[in-house]
């Protein structure tokens, strides 16, 4: 059993209803949790949620330990993990072991073979950042921005995976978007108390969400499932990641690790790891500028007294430009979208920080309670890019910001992220100032819980500079 401190356990409820319960009261599970390591003076929580032994990272130091040691780097087959992979282990994020290394392989290596994290990937994105301005320029007011950034990053997506690039007002992509944003809200509704007590969805599948998770899994699976047989039809071309996998598929045409619906779920890792978390840490990094002004007008100054004005911020000013990416860091660190990240499983019996883990229990990595721990950031809940540089400007303190995660099981779509938040950020800092809306209220800087955080809807003014 695993020692670790934490609450008593209920016969068969362990602690779920006590966590549910504290999640509702704090609006968010992260939160909920960071409390129950301060009230038991842990950093390594021990709870029992339905028939699983759960161990909650709560520090920089544990969550990193977590993170890099490759006994923490399998994945639980729990009911959750079943929900979001079609009932099968699929896919990349969600696997472990051999399939989950050669998955992640082939996949990264022909990612990078068709430019991500290149030069053709910074190309499709500056495409997107001027369509983004001259939308926004035309606009000049705007209610719902995330759209905006979501569809451009998706864009990039989509023509990394299938050769082409679609036009905004493409019913694909906005269908594709749409699908993506109600999965991700199923399962704020499904994910935690299903995963527990997986029998409800017999007595209540509406009210858990089961039901629109199983909807919305159905839909996602036709479209994509549409789009690969359109692209058998249409083309040969393997350059795209698409053409390569069904090429890969017909050379192992024994390989039960190569089918469509394995397709189909890398793709779904892809658009959630890259699309959803990059434009809703996008909304939040303009809902900042709105509420630090002079952080902003900082902002733009540093850009045009940079670069001028007379060309967008391209990748190879990243290094000139290190307040930008303070203020990313600093925007990461106090809204991370996915504040638990996870779920691990321990591959055999270990021991974490002192604590004994028993083979098969699953691990959560709080990062927001390390993003807010006051041992590493003085003054945790205020906005100060500052602490993000040196005395002399360069960026320094960069490990203690875990949205990407560490070691092996590195975010999938971190390259496409870094360069879609720099790129947009900083091209849109350049040439617009960005307000709220006269006589209205400021808009809020508590975030929307659930399993991703999102910023509360808000109307902003860019006054083209």
């Amino acid at each position: 059993m695993c020692i670790c401190r934490g609450p008593k356990w209920w016969p068969f409820l362990g602690n779920g209803f006590i966590l549910r319960e504290l999640s509702k009261n704090l609006k968010g599970q992260h939160l909920a949790l960071s409390k129950l390591g301060k009230d038991f003076n842990t950093s390594v929580l021990g709870l029992k949620l339905g028939r699983d032994l759960v161990v909650v990272g709560l520090s920089a130091e544990v969550i990193r330990a977590i993170l890099t040691r490759d006994v923490f780097t399998g994945r639980p087959l729990s009911f959750f993990m079943k929900l979001r992979c079609f009932g099968k282990r699929q896919g990349i994020t969600s696997t472990d072991g051999y399939i989950w290394k050669e998955q992640r392989a082939f996949t990264f290596r022909h990612l990078k073979q068709i430019g991500f994290g290149k030069e053709t990937m910074d190309v499709m994105i500056m495409d997107e950042v001027k369509a983004l301005i001259d939308a926004l320029k035309s606009e000049k007011i705007t209610e719902n921005i995330n759209e905006k950034t979501s569809l451009s990053v998706l864009n990039v997506l989509w023509a990394l995976v299938t050769g082409k690039r679609l036009k905004k007002a493409d019913d694909r992509l906005k269908r594709l978007l749409k699908l993506l944003s109600c999965r991700a809200r199923a399962f704020d509704m499904a994910g935690g108390t299903l995963n527990q007590m997986p029998w409800l969805r017999y007595i209540a599948p509406q009210k858990t969400g089961y039901s629109l998770l199983q909807e919305v899994n159905s839909e996602l699976r036709c479209f994509l499932m549409e789009t690969i047989e359109n692209y058998k039809k249409e083309t040969n071309d393997r350059d795209t990641l698409i053409g390569a996998f069904l090429h890969e598929q017909k050379n192992q045409r024994n390989s039960s690790n190569f089918t469509d619906e394995q397709l189909i779920v890398i793709l779904l890792d892809l658009f959630l790891g890259g699309a959803q978390t990059t434009s809703q840490t996008l909304n939040f990094a303009f809902l900042l500028m709105i509420r630090n002004p002079e952080v902003q007008e900082k902002v733009h100054r540093h850009i045009v007294d940079t670069i001028g004005r007379d060309n967008l911020p391209t990748v190879e000013d990243k290094s000139k430009l290190a307040y930008v990416d303070a203020v990313l860091l600093e925007v990461m660190r106090m809204y991370c979208v996915v504040p638990i990240i996870g779920p691990r499983r321990s591959l055999e019996n270990t021991v974490l920080n002192g604590y004994f883990i028993p083979k098969n229990t699953t691990m959560l990595l709080n990062i927001n309670a390390a993003h807010y721990d006051e041992t590493h950031f003085s003054e945790p809940f205020k906005f100060k890019p500052e602490r993000f540089l040196s005395s002399n400007g360069q960026l320094i303190n960069q490990e203690g910001v875990f949205a990407f995660g560490l070691g092996k099981r590195r975010c999938l779509g971190e390259a496409l992220a870094r360069s879609c938040l720099f790129l947009i950020f900083s091209g849109i800092m350049q040439n617009f100032e960005i307000t709220k809306l006269p006589n209205e209220p400021d808009p809020s800087l508590e975030p929307l819980g659930g399993i991703t955080i999102a910023p509360k809807s808000y109307k902003a003014h860019f006054r083209w500079r």
